[in-house]
């Protein structure tokens, strides 16, 4: 059987023409697009967990370039593995253990509320007696757009700070980030997929996202395990039967709800695993 790499690097050959397609003309700067490395321990492990940001902040393929845009009209040879090895680099031998890994790639504190629910989640799928989760990260956006913050003198080069896309890019962003993000599920196949993304996403996710019979998805098609908090998607709407959704971190953190959305997310997981 082809490795996860493989078919997730055939795929992602597919779909940078799609993002260029997209930025062409718009004269915006952006970030590279993040794309996932697959380390061994994910593609061994029994209890497999995706869990999806909402938009990266920036991305690069060396950490010394990491104020660098992404020339997305030019070709870059090569660009899709050197973008999956910094993954890889960034998530060295998955967090089995819990502990944030600092790294000069990762352009977010190791301590931001995005980490923390991971570290915690982590724990409380590990403190059920469930075998050691693996996890891979992905955004429901994968690129970040720059604003310049300063050019060197000698060389000329442009440097710039990352964040989200303004309103007038992200749509054009989000419908292949979507249609991306569903083939790496289909692809790595998690045993839950859980994502932790602002409100500002449903719209798009209601427009993207069919049920059986190509309709389109609607608010009744949901389940809520947990009011308000934790919403799950239809089995047909995803190639996962467990893909949750739940409010941003920060959005937890501020509510104090971090603890009662990962308790009862850890606890539909594992009353899977046994089922």
């Amino acid at each position: 059987m082809e490795s996860f790499q493989n078919q997730l690097n055939t795929v992602y050959e597919k779909y940078l023409p799609k993002f260029q397609d997209a930025l062409r003309g718009t004269g915006q700067v952006v970030s590279y697009p993040l794309l996932i490395g697959v380390a061994d321990a994910y593609a061994k492990a029994e209890l497999k967990i995706m869990l999806v940001g909402q938009e990266t902040r920036g991305w690069n393929f060396e950490a010394n370039e990491k104020n660098k845009a992404w020339t997305y009209d030019k070709s870059t040879p090569g660009l899709v593995e050197k973008l999956t090895e910094t993954y890889k680099e960034w998530s060295k031998e998955p967090d089995l253990d819990c502990n944030e890994k600092a790294n000069s790639v990762r352009n977010e504190k190791p301590n931001s509320p995005f980490w923390q629910f991971h570290k915690r989640l982590c724990k409380a799928l590990k403190g059920q007696g469930n075998p050691t989760p693996a996890f891979v990260w992905s955004n429901v956006c994968r690129l970040a757009q720059g604003t310049e913050v300063s050019t060197d003198e000698a060389t000329g080069e442009q440097k710039y700070e990352f964040g989200p896309l303004g309103e007038n890019l992200l749509p054009r962003i989000l419908e292949p980030s979507l249609e991306l993000l569903w083939e790496e599920i289909a692809i790595l196949r998690p045993h839950a997929v859980i994502m932790t993304i602002g409100w500002k996403f449903d719209p798009f996710l209601m427009q993207n996202l069919k049920t059986k019979g190509n309709a389109p998805l609607k608010n009744s098609d949901y389940e809520m395990p947990l009011e308000n908090l934790v919403y799950k998607f239809p089995a047909d709407a995803w190639p996962c039967p467990q893909v949750f959704q739940t409010n941003h971190p920060t959005y937890l953190q501020r509510r104090k709800k971090t603890s009662e959305v990962i308790q009862k997310l850890a606890e539909i997981i594992v009353q899977s695993m046994s089922s």
